[in-house]
């Protein structure tokens, strides 16, 4: 099974925000879960399934974590800096191989263009919401970011 996550930027604050401003929010979702059948189906389950379960709740930690930063990046449609971003770089981030870079070497590599493009534009270049300059961002970032390996046939 493989372990590793990664969450981008806006979804760990997200997390943060929550706890330091929702905490009873969040506290009362979860008195309403453990009372609405949570505490009885955790009963149910035998302590020796414990691994299998575990094994098969981890797709339910990503579906989770994917529902959190899908809801948020469409509440933050209002931030057209970001969503400027996203769009042009979108098209050129769907074509990308990523056979041979890992997750969060792209997130990384999205997030350092995303933050340059804004930072551009906020600056006043206009080739900063262009697509072909932001592609040209994202790959700069991504062969920043990029460590490859000894044991890859191409680096």
């Amino acid at each position: 099974m493989n372990t590793s996550l990664s969450l981008s930027f806006e979804l760990i604050y997200l997390i943060d925000w929550l706890l330091k401003n929702d905490k009873q929010k969040l506290t009362t979702l979860i008195q309403q879960a453990v009372s609405h059948g949570l505490a009885q189906d955790l009963k149910r389950i035998n302590p020796n399934d414990y691994l299998k379960v575990s094994e098969e709740l981890y797709s339910t930690i990503l579906d989770f974590l994917v529902f959190l930063e899908d809801t948020l990046a469409e509440n933050l449609k209002d931030l057209s800096a970001s969503n400027t971003a996203d769009n042009v770089m979108m098209p050129a981030i769907k074509k990308i191989d990523d056979e041979n870079l890992n997750d969060a070497t792209l997130r990384n590599s999205i997030q350092d263009a995303k933050d340059q493009l804004h930072k551009e534009r906020e600056e006043g270049h206009e080739e900063a919401a262009n697509v072909d300059h932001a592609k040209e961002v994202l790959y700069e970032k991504i062969l920043e970011n990029w460590l490859p390996t000894n044991k890859e046939t191409m680096n």
